[in-house]
C-alpha cells in the first residue's frame, strides 16, 4: 500500500534570504510522498528564481505566482490548487526537521479522522541558533473536544500543521484576518473533527528582531479575542459578528482599558524582539528585555522563568 501523499504549501513574499534553506528542509524529508506548492505573492526579490531553481531539480516542486495580495490570499489559492487530501504549511523562513512529515503521516494513517495534526517546535534566531521552544496545541482528542466546548481558540504552530484540505475548504478556508487567519481556521475545523499536536519538536520557527511591532501584536491579540467570540456565537447557533463590528465595540471601551492593553502588547513585542536578538547573541537584546519587563514586570518575569525551566522555583518563591 503506497503512502498517502501530502502537499506542502509555502507562501513567500520577498523571502529570498532564507527561502533556499527552507526548501532544502522540505527536500530533506525522510518521507518521500510529498509535493511542494510554492505561491509567490508578487515578490520583487529573487524568491521566484530560487523556487524555479529547485523546481528544475525536483519535479515534486511547483511554483504558482500571483499579484501581491497577502498571505491569506496566497494560502487560499494554494488550498484550491492542491489536489491531495492532506496539506501542510511552512513559512518561507521556517524549517522542517528531517522526520517531520514521516512522523505525522504515520500518525495520520492510524488516525485518519483528525482534522489537523500539529507538533511542537523550536524558536530560532536569524542565524538559526535555537532560542527556546514553542509547545502549543491540544494534547489529545479529549483535550480538543474540551477546548471546543469552552469556545476556546485552537492554537497550533502554523509551520507544524498537516491538515485536511477538503474540510478546510468546507469551512471557508483561511478567514479574512491579518494576523490570525491560521488559528481562525483551526478553530473552525475543530468544530467538525479533533485537532491534536504531537509532543515532539519537529519544526523550527524563526524569530526576527522587530518583526512584530506593538501595534501589530495588539491587532493579533484582538483578532484572537474576535475568534474566541465568534466560536461562542457559532456554537450557540447565532450569526457571527463581523470583525468591523467587533472593533467598533472595542473602540468604545474606556481609554484606561485600551491603554493597559496597548502597554501589554508593547511589552510582548519588546520581549519577542529581545528573543530574536539574544538568539544571535546580540547585546541589544538585553535592552529590549529590560524594556519588556519594565512595561509588564510580573508577566514577563514569569515567562522568562518558564523559558528557563525554573517554574517550580518561581512558584515556591511566590508562596508566602
Amino acid at each position: 500500500m503506497s503512502p498517502d501523499p501530502v502537499t506542502v504549501i509555502l507562501c513567500v513574499y520577498n523571502g529570498a534570504t532564507h527561502l533556499d534553506e527552507t526548501i532544502r528542509s522540505v527536500r530533506a524529508q525522510t518521507y518521500a510522498a510529498w509535493q511542494l506548492l510554492i505561491v509567490d505573492d508578487g515578490s520583487t526579490d529573487a524568491s521566484a528564481d530560487i523556487a524555479l531553481q529547485h523546481a528544475a531539480q525536483d519535479d515534486r516542486i511547483q511554483l504558482v505566482r500571483q499579484q501581491n495580495a497577502g498571505v491569506r490570499a496566497a494560502r487560499n489559492l494554494a488550498l484550491r490548487t492542491a489536489r491531495t487530501r492532506w496539506v501542510a504549511l511552512i513559512d518561507h523562513d521556517d524549517l522542517y526537521l528531517p522526520t517531520k512529515l514521516e512522523t505525522q503521516m504515520t500518525y495520520l494513517a492510524a488516525h485518519p479522522h483528525l482534522a489537523a495534526l500539529g507538533t511542537h517546535g523550536y524558536r530560532i534566531g536569524q542565524r538559526g541558533r535555537r532560542l527556546g521552544y514553542f509547545d502549543v496545541g491540544p494534547r489529545d482528542e479529549a483535550h480538543s473536544r474540551a477546548l471546543v466546548a469552552a469556545h476556546s481558540i485552537i492554537y497550533l504552530l502554523a509551520a507544524s500543521v498537516v491538515f485536511d484540505r477538503e474540510l478546510a475548504l468546507r469551512v471557508g478556508g483561511f478567514p479574512a484576518l491579518q494576523t490570525a487567519d491560521d488559528i481562525g481556521l483551526w478553530s473552525r475545523m475543530a468544530d467538525h473533527a479533533p485537532v491534536v499536536a504531537l509532543p515532539e519538536r519537529l519544526v523550527a520557527y524563526r524569530v526576527h528582531a522587530g518583526s512584530l511591532s506593538g501595534r501589530k501584536l495588539s491587532l493579533q491579540r484582538l483578532e484572537a479575542d474576535y475568534i474566541r467570540h465568534g466560536n461562542a456565537q457559532r456554537h450557540a447557533g447565532q450569526p457571527e459578528q463581523t470583525f468591523g463590528a467587533f472593533m467598533q465595540a472595542w473602540d468604545a471601551q474606556p481609554p484606561a482599558v485600551r491603554r493597559a492593553f496597548e502597554r501589554e502588547s508593547a511589552s510582548l513585542s519588546a520581549y519577542r524582539t529581545a528573543g530574536g536578538l539574544l538568539a544571535d547573541r546580540h547585546p541589544a537584546g538585553l535592552l529590549w528585555l529590560a524594556r519588556s519587563v519594565l512595561l509588564s514586570p510580573r508577566a514577563r518575569l514569569e515567562r522568562v522563568v518558564r523559558q528557563l525551566g525554573l517554574r517550580d522555583l518561581w512558584r515556591r518563591r511566590a508562596v508566602p
